[in-house]
């Protein structure tokens, strides 16, 4: 009896054990953090108040854990990041939250997996996001200006870069090495010397791109095989592409290849798509279903809002406005929506990409909390934002006054000079400033800072010209004041290649002593 007894209560152990396995998550040697469900994260935040706020994002990083989430407040950052742990890093909007160097070291330096990187505005480094032996990270939302070069990679593998605006860097946008199964998606890749350089690197997907104004667009080498590359928008680029590997520059039929800007084939059927294939330049490859037209990408998620998140005080006739952008570049019409209900607050139509939209709603209740968002439409597709919140005062909002301008009136071209606005605000709202250089370049909204405080940034005119700088103030509520102007006149000097020239002068910087004599040189007179 005792023995049958044993008997019962081993099958009965073994049944729990066989439907309790199932439940038993299995590790398969991932870094992944979606293999981690019990992990516990906290949030840091960097350029605010209260606990666990620090004023520099490397002491954040330094004082994280792994899966820990680091928040950073608008402002800008004079930093030069390395991340060693697996984090999130957020900006609280890309526009505001700028990381920035003065050239002498790579801006974000990553050495770990499932990091992210999102919304913040990146420039003035060597490399403005460097990866190396990462894998399983995402890079989202940023906009990554004016560094030696954009996004770099080594030896990693299996992340994302989506959705960022990649602009003005000297040598290459994005340049992966050693590097494979990334995803490449909706970024605007635009005036560098190569959009993307693929180096010894396989298995990428390279697509939606908006690739423009390089000496070349995509250029594969180095047994950089079995990349899969289409739907990107090619144009304006001194050779759209060279692959001496190969890649598959199509996503078969009916689906499409690329838009290149030089195809001259036509399109006799009428489907969209070239009859005849597009060379690729280098080697044998071909995009053997060209786009007639551009392909399209959804808008960006509409972003820096104001009122910001949850904030207090706003009046009862409340400007509502969101910064908007979409990857291909078209105009917008932005739907403002109250979340309560989903009604409609307003919508204004044909909106640039790269600028900002806004709304009055009106006659809203003291001591109330709100919530809205806003919806992007290209015409095609849509994009919603996140829904946001601010709190009702009662009081009145008074427009900012003009700023003052004050700096060089007169100069030389191709010399760096520092302009400083200055103005207040009635209220005493903390206030972001725009600035139009008056030779077809602006600074985007810069910002916030305190009502009084002064706002230093540098500006460099390439050419001779008399130009009007203008700059205008907003507060928190989106109320902007009327311009403000100063008149610089710059003579003219020896003409060099820009694109070297702007090179020379970030080696200059580094070298003052060369930087006397070359100005000595050339600079005179």
């Amino acid at each position: 009896m005792k023995r049958l007894k044993n008997r019962y209560i081993n099958i009965i152990i073994i049944y729990i054990i066989i439907i309790l396995v199932p439940l038993t998550p299995v590790t398969q040697g991932t870094d992944d953090a979606t293999s981690h469900p019990l992990f516990l994260s906290q949030t840091l935040y960097v350029g605010g108040a209260g606990p666990n706020n620090y004023t520099k994002i490397q002491d954040a990083i330094d004082n994280a854990n792994d899966y820990d989430i680091i928040f950073v407040y608008r402002g800008i950052y004079q930093e030069y990041l390395s991340i060693n742990k697996q984090i999130t890093l957020i900006g609280e909007t890309r526009e505001h939250t700028t990381i920035q160097g003065n050239y002498a070291n790579n801006i974000i330096k990553i050495q770990a997996n499932n990091v992210k990187i999102m919304r913040f505005t990146i420039q003035k480094g060597k490399i403005g996001i460097y990866l190396t032996y990462s894998s399983f990270f995402t890079i989202t939302e940023n906009t990554i200006i004016d560094n030696w070069e954009g996004i770099g990679l080594l030896s990693s593998s299996q992340g994302i870069i989506s959705s960022n605006i990649i602009k003005n860097n000297d040598f290459e946008g994005i340049n992966p090495v050693n590097t494979s199964q990334i995803q490449i998606s909706a970024n605007i890749i635009q005036t560098s010397l190569e959009g993307i350089f693929l180096h010894s690197s396989t298995a990428n997907t390279i697509h939606g791109n908006t690739i423009k104004d390089h000496i070349y667009g995509i250029e594969a080498t180095q047994s950089s095989n079995s990349n899969n590359l289409y739907h990107n928008n090619f144009y304006v680029n001194d050779q759209n592409a060279k692959d001496t590997c190969t890649n598959n520059w199509d996503d078969n039929y009916p689906s499409g290849g690329n838009y290149w800007d030089d195809y001259t084939g036509s399109d006799i059927n009428g489907d969209g798509i070239g009859d005849t294939p597009y060379n690729i330049p280098g080697g044998t490859n071909k995009d053997y279903y060209p786009l007639m037209e551009h392909w399209n990408e959804p808008p960006y998620a509409p972003s820096n809002q104001n009122p910001r998140n949850h904030e207090t005080g706003v009046p009862t006739n409340a400007v509502l406005s969101v910064y908007v952008a979409d990857p291909m570049e078209d105009a917008m019409d932005i739907t403002f929506y109250d979340a309560s209900d989903h009604s409609v607050i307003g919508s204004v139509y044909d909106i640039p990409s790269f600028s900002t939209a806004s709304v009055i709603w009106e006659n809203l209740l003291n001591n109330t909390v709100y919530s809205w968002y806003t919806i992007a439409y290209d015409g095609e597709y849509t994009n919603q934002s996140e829904t946001w919140f601010f709190t009702v005062s009662g009081s009145t909002n008074t427009q900012p006054n003009p700023p003052t301008i004050t700096g060089p009136s007169e100069g030389k071209p191709k010399i760096e000079y520092t302009y400083t606005l200055t103005t207040t605000d009635p209220d005493t709202d903390n206030l972001s400033y725009y600035i139009d250089w008056g030779d077809g370049t602006q600074s985007g909204w810069l910002g916030p800072i305190v009502s009084g405080d002064s706002l230093t940034t540098t500006h460099t005119f390439m050419t001779k010209g008399i130009y009007t700088i203008k700059a205008k103030a907003k507060d928190t509520y989106g109320l902007e004041s009327d311009w403000g102007f100063l008149e610089v006149t710059i003579p003219k000097t020896m003409t060099i290649q820009p694109i070297f020239i702007k090179i020379i002068e970030k080696f200059l910087f580094v070298f003052p002593l060369l930087r006397h004599l070359f100005s000595q040189s050339f600079f005179s007179g």
